[in-house]
């Protein structure tokens, strides 16, 4: 499922995280697409200014990411405006 440039899009994702089980597409009030389960946030495409572009950010337990930010910090990362919340993201693809 990996791009030519070698990234996901988020409709790769969604296409895959639609064929689970009680999943749905929906749209923030920004515009911007996420994803839920039982009306609760999974994941979405940032819409902070302090993202990084193209960055996908998924609703995550704190333990775990505490762990992937420090087993992984080249591949996941946390901005201080979504500390707060129950997320963490992948670092867009970069070439």
């Amino acid at each position: 499922m990996l791009t030519e440039l070698g990234h996901f899009t988020f409709d790769m994702v969604k296409a895959v995280a639609l064929g689970l089980n009680g999943v749905e597409a929906a749209t923030k009030r920004d515009g911007t697409p996420v994803l839920k389960v039982g009306g609760s946030y999974m994941a979405g495409m940032a819409a902070h200014v302090s993202a990084e572009p193209d960055t996908l950010v998924v609703r995550i337990g704190m333990e775990a990411r505490r762990l992937f930010l420090e087993e992984a910090p080249e591949t996941y990362y946390l901005t201080d405006y979504y500390r707060k919340h129950l997320t963490c993201s992948p670092r867009p693809y970069q070439r």
